[in-house]
């Protein structure tokens, strides 16, 4: 599997994708928009939504790892196509799977044209990266063997991510784990890059530049702010500061 791993989600893939490949004169069914749109909407209007498109509940034989997951098989039984959701605390996942080759190119298409970026990756290894980014989305493409079929597949992250005054000390931008969040969070005019992006195995440069107008620098002792910089309109001198510090300590 390229991307990934979607084993996890325990999936009973052949039996979604047991029928011969004839899919390529199919109208993609979901734009990449669509995809992202559905990890915001409530569970109940996804719900409905999907059922109005002709998706069906999973049978309860079927064990998967998401909360909602919908299955949709074209009237002559040549596409396959499966759609998984479920939630956690900061991320909203969205997994959708087809069969259906058209489709998924196409799917890849709307990613570039809709600004979401990549690591660079070797093409002659990999048919595509492992993954696309835009503000707080992650997109995650997949092409999986099942006995003699190929599933093709994305699932989509969108990570609530925090407000930039909320980010007060250095370990606070551990949240911030890309460029991208980095961008969603501050402004794409406050955040350098050398390098446009990083994930766990692939590091490249990224520089934080200060800001005027984001951010929080604030002095406290105890629960008393001695200086805040919002409040005061410019950074201190550490002369300035050691003085605060002596006037609250040993006025």
């Amino acid at each position: 599997m390229n991307g990934v791993n979607f084993t996890q989600f325990k999936f009973l893939l052949f039996f979604f994708f047991s029928c011969s490949v004839a899919c390529f004169a199919q109208k993609p069914e979901f734009s990449m928009k669509d995809l992202v749109s559905f990890t915001a909407l409530p569970v109940s209007k996804f719900d409905a939504y999907i059922s109005r498109k002709g998706f069906k509940p999973m049978p309860d034989s079927v064990v998967t790892s998401f909360d909602n997951s919908f299955l949709k098989i074209s009237k002559d039984k040549s596409i396959h196509k499966l759609l998984g959701r479920y939630d956690k605390s900061d991320t909203s996942t969205l997994f959708f799977q087809t069969n259906s080759l058209l489709e998924f190119n196409e799917l890849k298409k709307n990613l570039e044209e809709d600004g979401f970026v990549h690591a660079p990756y070797d093409s002659s290894k990999t048919p595509f990266p492992k993954f696309y980014q835009r503000a707080n989305v992650t997109i995650y493409p997949s092409l999986t063997k099942v006995e003699d079929k190929t599933v093709y597949g994305f699932k989509v992250d969108l990570k609530i991510l925090p407000n930039g005054d909320e980010i007060r000390y250095a370990e606070d931008l551990l949240q911030l784990g890309s460029h991208e969040y980095l961008s969603a969070v501050y402004g794409s005019s406050h955040v350098q890059k050398d390098r446009f992006y990083f994930s766990e195995t692939e590091i490249y440069s990224i520089n934080l530049c200060p800001s005027d107008i984001a951010g929080t620098y604030k002095i406290s002792i105890a629960d008393e702010v001695i200086f805040d910089r919002k409040k005061e309109g410019y950074f201190p001198e550490v002369k300035e500061l050691k003085q605060r510090l002596r006037d609250r300590i040993a006025p």
